[in-house]
C-alpha cells in the first residue's frame, strides 16, 4: 500500500504542473513497476489528425521496437478497446483477432501477457496505457483495478489541459472577432481552432446557394472541395432547420469526404434565409461524445452570429455611405446656393474643401477627422448668407459698418448649424477659421495654438484659393504671387509649421 501511495503520489503531483508540457512522462510510466511487477511498459496517445499512435514514454522496451513502433497507424486494438471498454487482457495473444498485426513483434521481443487499457476523457478516446510480461504470468484483478485507476487519474489529469483548450480557443474565436480582418483568413484560423478543439483532422465550413452545397473554407485533406447537391445528403436537408449537432452515417459521410472518415455537422444560419453547415471531419472509428456535439453546436451557434453580425454590419456600411453622399451633396447644394449669389464665389466652398481633404491626408489624419474637416470646409462660410448682396459684390472699399457684418459671418454660420444634430463637432472650426495666429484675428481673437488646429489649416486653404480667384474689388492673384502672400503672413495670420508644410506640397495638396 505504501508503495501504490508513493506511485500515486507522484503521478498525481506530475499531473498538477501549469502546463501540459512541464510533465514528466517517463517518471510517470517509471514509477508502475513499483506496485505492479511488469517487464515493460508504454503510454501511447492518439493524433486523429494522422490516425496514428504515438508513444510519449516507456520502458523496459527495446530501442529496435521503439524504432519501429514508436508511432504506427492506430491498430485493431485500439478500436476493440474502444468498443469492448476495456480492459483487453487476451489469453493468448497468438490468436487474438485484435493482436494479429503486432504478432511479430510481440515475438520477437518474447512477450508473454500483455495488458491494454484505454485513457478517455469524458468519454472521448484519448490513448492507451500497456504493461508487458515475459513471463506467462496473467495480470491479476486487483492489478488491473490499479492500472485503471493509474489510467483514470491521467485522464482526469489532462481533462483539465483538454477544457483549458477549449476555453482558449472559444476566447481566441470571440479576440478574432474583434479584430475584424478579412473574412478568408477568419474561417481559416477559425477552422484551425475547432480542428485543435476537437482533435480531429478535418473541418470546413459549407454554405448552401441554389440546392449546391459549395465549401466556403476547409481545412485538411480529407473533405472534398467540389461543389454537392444536397438532394444527395437528404439527412443535412432534414436537418437544416435543426439547432442541435448530430453525425452523418459513414456511407453517406463518404460523399463529402474521403473513405475511413464520418462526419459531424451542425447547420449554420447565415443571415435571413440562406444557410450552411459547420462539418468536422474525423477517422470512422474515433468517438465523438455528446458534450462534443453539444460544443459543436456552440461553436456553430458563434460563427452564425459571426455570419449575421458581418451581413449587418456591411448593411449599415451601405447605408452609412448612401447617407454620406447624400449629406455631402446636401452640403454642396447649401454652399452652390449661397455662392449663386455672386460668380466671384462659385466653387469656392467645394474647392477648399477637396484642398483641405488633401491637406488632411497629406498630414496623416484619421478619415473621421478628415470627414469633419470637409463638412467645416464645405459650410465654412454659410453665415455670409445674411450678408446683402450688395456687400458682397461690391467692388471699393467696405465701410466700417458693412466690415463689421462680415465680420459676424463665422459666429452667424455657427448659430444656423447648431441647430443640425450629427455635425455640432464642427462649430469650433466654422466659428475660428478667421482667427490669426498672431491673435489680430476675429471673432474671439484666439491666438497661436488656442485656435483649433482644423481652423489654422482653414484659414490657409481659404485664402489661397481666394487669392487665386477673382473678387469684384480686384483680379485673381497668379499662383507664385499666391504663394508669396501666403508665405509672407506666415507666423502672423497663419500657423508657421502648416504653412511650410502646406507650401511644401503645395502642388500634390491643390491637385
Amino acid at each position: 500500500m505504501e508503495r501504490l501511495a508513493s506511485c500515486l503520489y507522484n503521478l498525481l503531483n506530475q499531473l498538477n504542473r501549469r502546463q501540459e508540457e512541464e510533465i514528466d512522462w517517463h517518471r510517470i510510466i517509471e514509477g508502475i513497476p513499483a506496485v505492479i511487477p511488469c517487464d515493460g511498459g508504454a503510454i501511447r496517445f492518439y493524433n486523429p489528425i494522422t490516425n496514428k499512435l504515438s508513444i510519449i514514454a516507456s520502458f523496459g522496451l527495446p530501442r529496435e521496437y521503439l524504432k519501429r513502433l514508436r508511432e504506427v497507424e492506430m491498430p485493431e486494438v485500439g478500436w476493440t478497446i474502444i468498443k469492448e471498454g476495456g480492459p483487453l487482457i487476451p489469453k493468448d495473444y497468438r490468436i487474438h483477432p485484435a493482436y494479429q498485426a503486432w504478432k511479430r513483434e510481440f515475438e520477437r521481443i518474447g512477450i508473454k501477457t500483455n495488458v491494454v487499457v484505454g485513457i478517455f476523457i469524458d468519454g472521448k478516446f484519448l490513448g492507451f496505457l500497456s504493461l508487458v510480461r515475459k513471463k506467462d504470468l496473467p495480470f491479476k484483478r486487483s492489478e488491473i483495478k490499479i492500472i485503471r485507476i493509474i489510467a483514470g487519474i491521467i485522464a482526469k489529469g489532462l481533462s483539465r489541459f483538454y477544457h483549458l483548450r477549449i476555453e482558449a480557443s472559444l476566447y481566441d474565436f470571440f479576440h478574432r472577432i474583434r479584430a475584424r480582418y478579412g473574412y478568408r483568413r477568419f474561417f481559416r484560423d477559425v477552422l484551425a481552432m475547432i480542428v485543435r478543439c476537437f482533435n480531429v483532422n478535418g473541418a470546413g465550413i459549407f454554405i448552401l446557394e441554389q440546392k449546391l452545397l459549395k465549401p466556403l473554407s476547409i481545412l485538411g485533406d480529407t473533405l472534398y472541395t467540389q461543389p454537392k447537391s444536397i438532394l444527395d445528403l437528404p439527412e443535412l436537408l432534414e436537418n437544416i432547420d435543426v439547432r442541435n449537432a448530430f453525425l452523418l452515417d459513414p456511407e453517406r459521410s463518404e460523399q463529402l469526404c474521403r473513405s475511413g472518415n464520418r462526419l459531424a455537422v451542425a447547420p449554420l444560419l447565415l443571415h435571413q434565409d440562406h444557410r450552411g453547415f459547420l462539418i468536422l471531419c474525423f477517422p470512422k472509428y474515433y468517438l465523438l461524445t455528446n458534450d462534443d456535439l453539444a460544443l459543436l453546436h456552440i461553436w456553430s451557434s458563434a460563427i452564425s452570429s459571426y455570419f449575421a453580425t458581418i451581413h449587418t454590419l456591411r448593411r449599415v456600411e451601405r447605408e452609412r455611405g448612401r447617407m454620406v453622399r447624400f449629406t455631402d451633396d446636401l452640403l454642396r447644394s447649401l454652399a452652390t446656393g449661397m455662392e449663386l449669389r455672386t460668380p466671384h464665389f462659385r466653387n469656392h466652398a467645394s474647392d477648399v474643401a477637396r484642398y483641405s481633404v488633401n491637406f488632411a491626408r497629406r498630414l496623416g489624419w484619421n478619415e473621421s477627422r478628415i470627414n469633419r474637416l470637409r463638412t467645416a470646409a464645405l459650410l465654412h462660410d454659410i453665415g455670409k448668407i445674411v450678408i446683402p448682396d450688395q456687400i458682397l459684390n461690391k467692388p471699393t472699399r467696405l465701410s466700417e459698418w458693412e466690415w463689421r457684418m462680415v465680420k459676424r459671418h463665422p459666429i452667424v454660420g455657427t448659430e444656423i448649424i447648431e441647430g443640425v444634430s450629427g455635425i455640432k463637432s464642427i462649430l469650433p472650426i466654422i466659428r475660428h477659421h478667421h482667427e490669426n495666429y498672431d491673435g489680430t484675428g476675429y471673432p474671439d481673437g484666439l491666438r497661436g495654438r488656442k485656435i483649433p488646429t482644423e481652423s489654422r489649416l482653414l484659414a490657409i486653404v481659404d485664402t489661397y484659393q481666394a487669392l487665386i480667384s477673382s473678387r469684384p474689388y480686384r483680379p485673381a492673384h497668379t499662383k507664385r504671387e499666391a504663394r508669396r502672400i501666403i508665405e509672407e503672413q506666415s507666423g502672423s495670420r497663419f500657423d508657421p509649421q502648416l504653412t511650410r508644410f502646406f507650401l511644401d506640397n503645395l502642388n500634390h495638396i491643390t491637385r
